[in-house]
């Protein structure tokens, strides 16, 4: 059975074999059987070839590993955005807002007022590894920021919404789902729909050439319209007292509590959505996902 050579040995014996020696001048300084010395000399050539082997494997799956979290940034990066202005505000039979769909997750209600912003990104594994690598980022504490302006515009939206309904029915108007051959003083969901775009355009100072106050018009079958010939809006008995009445409460609504708070959540939301964009830019921009996650420690990192 052949003699087992020691690590430190195939080592200095390959050491000494590159630095120009013959196995047989090795052999012969170090007083060791010349085909000992050439056994030694080949199995340190082939375990460093093994550990160059896997240094490249390790350095590859860290390399793809850095990857896959610059993903998930950039999918972070893609989701800070503001919701469109014309959210569609849905209610639900239990009379709560129906989940709203936004870039990358959906905004859901949990109580009558409470909402919550679940976005799809958390829920892959490599979210989790990226809160272990930048634990003490300070992009966390943006993104929570983000995650209660959502909703909190969104129910800002809802509420100013609810508000237009109310006033119109403080006027003596029934909300009716559509069109009736009653003769009773109404209006439809259209109504609501077209004042709640318009006027959350003027609250936020979006340029919009709609002129309801002008383009509201009282035909003479009873009905208001959106234009000659236009969307139904409402019926009236006396259609023109009840278009007036229609068109002061579209000119309030900017002044109401409602509209106010959709202004400040607007506002309060484009700024976090800002910063917490910039600040994802820059973790990109560095090309390196900086600190460890137990998928480093497997690898030996």
């Amino acid at each position: 059975m052949s003699r087992k050579i020691s690590i430190r040995d195939k080592k200095q014996w390959l050491e000494m074999f590159e630095a120009g020696r013959t196995e047989a001048q090795i052999a012969r300084v170090l007083k060791r059987d010349p085909r000992t010395v050439a056994r030694g000399i080949e199995e340190a050539i082939k375990a460093r070839r093994i550990t160059n082997i896997d240094d490249d494997m390790i350095r590859k799956a860290l390399f793809d590993h850095q990857a896959q979290l610059r993903d998930i940034l950039k999918e972070v990066a893609s989701i800070l955005v503001m919701p469109p202005n014309n959210l569609e505000l849905r209610e639900e039979k239990d009379g709560n807002l129906a989940d709203i769909p936004i870039s990358g997750g959906r905004v859901k209600t949990i109580s009558e007022d409470q909402m919550i912003l679940e976005i799809e990104v958390e829920k892959k594994l490599e979210w989790e590894l990226l809160q272990e690598h930048l634990k003490q980022d300070r992009i966390w504490d943006y993104l929570k920021q983000w995650r209660s302006a959502v909703p909190d515009y969104v129910m800002a939206e809802w509420q100013f919404k609810k508000a237009i309904k109310k006033l119109l029915e403080n006027e003596g108007l029934e909300l009716k789902q559509r069109r009736t051959d009653e003769e009773t003083d109404y209006f439809l969901p259209a109504l609501v729909e077209l004042f709640n775009e318009v006027a959350v355009k003027k609250v936020l100072n979006i340029p919009d050439e709609t002129n309801l106050e002008a383009g509201i018009v009282a035909g003479e079958d009873g009905f208001i319209r959106h234009g000659q010939g236009g969307t139904e809006l409402a019926h009236c008995k006396d259609a023109a007292k009840c278009r007036d009445k229609i068109v002061a409460v579209f000119t309030s609504l900017p002044q109401t509590p409602e509209a106010s708070e959709v202004k400040c959540t607007h506002g309060t939301l484009a700024e976090i959505t800002k910063t917490a964009k910039r600040e994802i830019d820059e973790l990109l921009l560095l090309n390196l996902v900086t600190g460890k996650c137990r998928v480093c420690r497997r690898l030996g990192r």
